[in-house]
């Protein structure tokens, strides 16, 4: 798992993990470190659909940070779809 700033691309925290295991609990200790290594929050954080998972999500949000990521239709129902769609549509 690797953290860059952006638009640099500059590694700020790396993580080698075993391919065997899952990396949803790795995501909240790298954000974790980043957080701390740049001293301030309101970053965003951008990943893969395991960002997506709810604890993950809940713990960037509670720190006062964004994210982007794709979320299935388990986490995002296509009725939530729609009102997001008519709702961005009329602002």
């Amino acid at each position: 798992m690797l953290a860059t700033l952006d638009p640099l691309g500059m590694p700020v925290a790396v993580d080698v993990a075993p391919g065997q295991c899952s990396d949803d609990p790795l995501y909240a200790p790298m954000i974790d470190r980043v957080r701390a290594s740049l001293g301030r929050t309101g970053l965003r954080s951008v990943g893969d659909c395991k960002l997506g998972a709810l604890d993950t999500r809940a713990h960037i949000h509670h720190a006062g940070d964004a994210y982007l990521c794709p979320l299935g239709a388990r986490r995002l129902p296509a009725a939530a779809v729609i009102i997001i769609i008519i709702y961005t549509d009329q602002v």
